[in-house]
């Protein structure tokens, strides 16, 4: 909540995307939207609009496991799940299937608890961290990594423009947003003129 409350203070508007995962399902049977990712969705919808009824969206999608939008004119691919690879025969089929179904130009991804990114023919692609770091799944995977998220830009001619990883356990009080303006001014320059 610190950064989006700090994006608006700058004057931006904040757009907050989401879609199902697999966490906290009671079973495959139980209705897409009965998990643990729909009601965090919620309660940030709810926090954000307590703040301020008109300083931040939140769009999420219930009925499937991706969603669609854009961002400066570039079209934004967001899911749960992806290969963690983009180069392997098996990823570069998944990955080609979904490029010629939904034409990103950027693929946002999770579930595998830990960041990373990667290309897909001139597509760039964004493994997001997860806010709990290491947990069951993760250690049944063999993956640990720091609780944290995924931050990007996107420039209107360039496209993806830069990438920081947010980690969610440095902090916790408080001045996240502060920490990355004053490490990357330039970057919020940019931002905030675009």
């Amino acid at each position: 909540m610190d950064i989006i409350k700090g994006v608006r203070a700058l004057g931006l508007p904040v757009h907050v995307r989401g879609c199902r995962g697999n966490h906290g399902r009671q079973n495959k049977y139980a209705p897409m939207e009965n998990n643990y990712d729909f009601i965090v969705m919620q309660m940030l919808r709810m926090l954000s609009y307590y703040e301020d009824p008109t300083g931040t969206s939140v769009e999420y999608a219930t009925t499937t496991p991706y969603l669609n939008f854009k961002i400066k004119g570039w079209n934004i691919h967001l899911r749960h799940e992806a290969p963690v690879q983009t180069e392997t025969p098996a990823a570069r089929a998944k990955f080609g299937g979904w490029k010629a179904i939904h034409d990103f130009d950027v693929m946002v991804y999770g579930h595998r608890h830990h960041p990373g990114n990667g290309t897909y023919l001139d597509c760039d692609t964004v493994m997001n961290g997860a806010p709990m770091g290491i947990d069951d799944l993760a250690e049944s995977m063999g993956t640990y990594s720091r609780p944290s998220q995924v931050l990007f830009g996107m420039s209107p001619d360039q496209g993806f423009s830069f990438k920081y990883n947010v980690y969610l356990d440095r902090f916790g009080c408080g001045g996240e947003l502060q920490y990355l303006i004053e490490r990357y001014p330039a970057l919020f320059k940019e931002c905030i003129m675009n």
